[in-house]
């Protein structure tokens, strides 16, 4: 009822603002459905859920405003834990003038010139309660940002007093990590064991401990680059098991998500050569963690893109192709559960075909070079007018279970949806 009611204030609400002069105002209407190859755990073999968007537009002189409220039942949430059903993604005033635009409130901060990974996109908090579908799903940054143009360049400044976390799969989701059942305490069989967060959203307010960036960017026609520093916490947390408990049916370990302090410098550059765009991207890291853990590393990702008329097939085609490399500067060692390092050694390559004028399929891979495991994302459109389009996939996850990809190898799915947007 609650999720009825509040798709019928987004239909009311875009009706109202659609009717005044300068607003744009688009209402999202999506469902989407995975049918899994396994269904063991708490999860069912077939997973569905709903989402209804309405973003506004508002221009006023040189005043802008953008929204985006939605509504969802999220198929991978445990609404016990952390209840998004209602969700403010972005709300933000924008104040431009010839020499500086001025953005406050909750927005989009992206960063980078590498089409697939980017190491210097510091304000990235996802969510992660799916991990194949966590690259579309962003979560807003609360802040201030400034961007003054001069000499050709763009200066970035960026305050966010608020930390805002990404979010984790729940412990009974069939994306949580794949961790021991049991475990041999030493004395007779092994004893069931158990998971919850001790603390399941990371996000913080600390005016103390703010998110700042600072960026020098230069667009060209030819040749274009970035410079970039990020001082504050990171988005992603590290694992850490909590103090052990006796549960109803066995030992009870919370688990700990803990923030590093977060310094990065970071360069971007990409050059036009023909048809093709030639892109780098790097970024060193430190991350220093309470208690005086510290994680040094230094990451860079090379790689091209290309789009052509009559590529493949004679078709419309798009194709990226980009290595990503991970460095640790102090020899550590990094479990499959470190989100930031997944793709501390990989190929990563996107292509896009259009079929006809109202088909078209795309594919994502992921190749861990080091590990040999792999994520393959295959998925067919068809778009049955300017509003209406259905989407069907298949995701495939291979692995030894020590590594990221390899321990969601039950997940292979094959999925469904349907987009209606007015």
């Amino acid at each position: 009822m609650r999720h009825r009611r509040f798709a019928s204030i987004l239909v009311l609400y875009a009706s109202a603002v659609g009717s005044a002069a300068a607003a744009d105002t688009t209402v999202e209407l999506e469902y989407r459905g995975h049918y899994y190859s396994d269904g063991a755990k708490a999860d069912p073999n077939i997973r569905q859920g709903f989402y209804a968007a309405i973003d506004v537009g508002q221009q006023i002189g040189r005043l802008s405003l953008k929204a985006r409220a939605s509504a969802r039942s999220n198929q991978e949430a445990d609404y016990g834990i952390y209840d998004d059903r209602l969700y403010l993604e972005e709300m933000k005033v924008v104040y431009s003038t010839e020499k500086m635009d001025i953005a406050a409130g909750r927005q989009a901060i992206r960063n980078g010139r590498a089409t697939l990974v980017n190491p210097t996109d510091y304000f990235d908090q996802r969510d992660y309660r799916d991990a194949l579908l966590a690259t579309d799903r962003y979560l807003g940054t609360d802040g201030v940002k400034l961007t003054y143009r001069v000499a050709g360049f763009d200066v970035d400044a960026v305050y966010a007093p608020i930390r805002k976390a990404s979010l984790m799969p729940h412990v009974q989701s069939r994306w949580f990590f794949a961790l021991p059942d049991a475990i041999d305490i030493g004395v007779g069989d092994p004893v069931p064991v158990s998971y919850r967060w001790s603390k399941y959203d990371g996000t913080t307010s600390d005016p103390g401990k703010p998110q700042v960036m600072l960026k020098l960017n230069r667009d060209a026609d030819s040749f274009s680059y970035a410079f970039s520093y990020f001082r504050g916490q990171d988005n992603l947390p590290d694992f850490e098991e909590g103090v052990p408990f006796v549960g109803r049916s066995g030992l009870v370990v919370p688990i700990v998500q803990s923030y590093p302090t977060k310094r990065s410098f970071g360069v971007d550059a990409e050059v036009l050569a023909g048809k093709f765009v030639l892109r780098a991207e790097a970024a060193r890291v430190d991350l220093d963690y309470a208690g005086g853990r510290r994680d040094r590393y230094d990451h860079a990702v090379v790689g091209f893109d290309i789009a052509v008329d009559n590529g493949l097939f004679g078709k419309d085609t798009y194709l990226a192709v980009e290595y990503s490399k991970q460095v640790s500067r102090d020899g550590a060692k990094y479990r499959k559960e470190n989100l930031r390092h997944i793709f501390s050694d990989a190929l990563v390559a996107r292509l896009e075909l259009d079929v006809t004028s109202e088909d078209s399929v795309s594919g994502n891979v992921v190749y861990d070079t080091a590990n040999g495991q792999s994520v393959a994302m295959i998925e067919w459109r068809h778009e049955f007018n300017d509003r209406l389009s259905m989407k069907t996939s298949i995701d495939i996850l291979s692995g030894s279970r020590d590594t990221f990809f390899g321990q969601y190898g039950r997940n292979d799915r094959v999925g469904f949806g349907l987009e209606y947007v007015f």
